[in-house]
């Protein structure tokens, strides 16, 4: 019934974590009452998304919610959001075939979003990450706070990217 691997886990290294800190850093933190409250909010989030099993998908099944998936964008998905929430996304970007400037946007939330975008697409992505990372096609972070990349390849549209991980990550792959 409470079979997430994601949730344990994470209950699991919390535990640890607040063992160490009071034997080592001797702060007092109440580990079990720690733990018992992370589980009444997975409990509390799981039925705000209608069950225990499943996911919960809104806005043209683009928001995945403890689960994974995949999308290939075209050009009549410009313009909308991309979210992970506690889960991952692949996302596909080399269906686009660009008239003129456009924008997009992705957000990973205690979750994953790998985005592969084609190497002949001009890009521009402002990267955001709060104790999370955005990886850019060239290999460079952006681990706390925000970071441009541009992929100027002469004058024609532009996609314009906008990326957040917060607790999680965003990745574009080649």
């Amino acid at each position: 019934m409470f079979a997430s691997k994601l949730f344990w886990g994470a209950l699991v290294i919390i535990a640890g974590i607040l063992i160490i800190l009071g034997g080592v850093f001797k702060i007092n933190i109440p580990i079990f009452r720690t733990l018992f409250a992370l589980f009444i909010i997975y409990i509390g989030v799981r039925m705000l998304m209608g069950s225990f099993g499943g996911s919960w998908k809104s806005r043209g099944d683009n928001a995945d919610v403890f689960s994974s998936s995949q999308y290939r964008v075209t050009n009549a998905d410009l313009g909308k959001e991309y979210n992970a929430v506690f889960g991952s996304q692949k996302i596909d970007l080399s269906g686009l075939t660009l008239d003129q400037d456009a924008s997009i946007e992705f957000n990973a939330v205690f979750g994953s979003i790998e985005i592969r975008v084609p190497a002949n697409l001009n890009l521009r992505v402002k990267g955001s990450a709060v104790f999370g990372s955005t990886q850019f096609p060239n290999g460079t972070q952006a681990v706390f706070g925000d970071q441009t990349f541009s992929t100027e390849q002469g004058s024609g549209p532009r996609l314009d990217v906008e990326a957040n991980a917060v607790f999680g990550s965003v990745r574009f792959v080649n």
